[in-house]
């Protein structure tokens, strides 16, 4: 082989080598055109008409979810309400029982609230942030949206979708907070309840299934007591200090505090997509700021 063949195969070689890099150069440039561009839609699409009503909606989303956990505390510590001893009802977040004794075969409970301030917290908290403030919001949204011009200097603005990220980051800090109040805190009142009610419930337990012939051994009551849940126990309340469980009422608590966790964590979700959606909006607007040239591409009629 010659030397003129040698060079002509090597710069072949070299052609190939050149080709296929460019190739896979091309190949990861269209890639990431692709990912901007889809990134790009989406920013653009987040300033549109459209993605306003998303947001109005939410803040309507989320002031029902407030309203349905102010509203689901208030009454599970109502719940509790007894002329005498509980005026204000009990907030049982982080509360004790305990039992004090029987009266006519039936075990006496003692509610022992940690601090009323802390139900007190959750009701304002659904109140002020995730209930007025965001209703405040879907009226001005509502109001103006008519109006396309106004829309683009509100919320097109960097300094005006930063303030709107800032505060929605605030709210879900805040919702978040409840949310883990309410949950730890019934928790905590339901792990004492069954703690308190297990000695009784096991006589009780014992004494039915001996009247009924059925023979439990210690494993099958250990697994009854500890499948046990505050649904499970019925309490009840007398309206009146007197020697009669007449008036005794039932306390209708676990539905409302059931609701308040359920609408809490739900808060949370609304709050965490509500964020999303004001850090892709700030990031629009901060391109916007970068790039005199950047045109806004939103149909003015979607």
């Amino acid at each position: 082989m010659t030397r003129v063949d040698t060079d002509a195969k090597l710069q072949i070689s070299r052609s190939k080598h050149s080709s296929g890099a460019d190739r896979i150069f091309e190949v990861e440039q269209f890639k990431y055109q692709a990912v901007k561009m889809s990134m790009d839609c989406m920013c653009e699409c987040i300033s549109a008409p459209l993605w306003l009503v998303v947001r109005i909606v939410l803040y309507v989303l989320s002031a029902i979810l407030g309203l349905t956990a102010a509203v689901a505390m208030a009454i599970a510590s109502g719940a509790f309400y007894q002329k005498t001893l509980y005026p204000n009802g009990v907030c049982i977040l982080y509360g004790q029982t305990t039992v004090i004794g029987k009266w006519e075969n039936v075990p006496l409970f003692q509610f022992d609230e940690s601090s009323n301030a802390t139900c007190n917290f959750i009701i304002a908290i659904n109140s002020i942030a995730t209930i007025a403030l965001p209703l405040i919001l879907g009226i001005i949204l509502l109001i103006i949206i008519i109006r396309r011009k106004m829309i683009v200097d509100m919320m097109q603005t960097k300094m005006v979708s930063l303030g709107m990220l800032i505060f929605s980051c605030i709210v879900l800090l805040f919702a978040f907070i409840s949310g883990v109040i309410a949950t730890s805190g019934y928790n905590a009142w339901c792990s004492s309840l069954v703690e308190s009610s297990k000695p009784t419930m096991r006589q009780t337990i014992e004494e039915v299934a001996e009247k009924s012939g059925t023979y439990l051994s210690e494993d099958d009551i250990t697994s009854a007591l500890n499948s046990m849940t505050c649904n499970d126990i019925h309490l009840k309340m007398k309206s009146e200090l007197t020697m009669s469980f007449a008036d005794a009422h039932d306390v209708n608590y676990t539905k409302p505090m059931n609701s308040l966790v359920a609408a809490s964590w739900v808060l949370v979700g609304v709050w965490g997509v509500i964020c999303i959606i004001e850090l892709l909006a700030l990031r629009v607007n901060v391109r916007r700021a970068r790039s005199p040239t950047f045109k806004n591409t939103d149909n003015p009629n979607m």
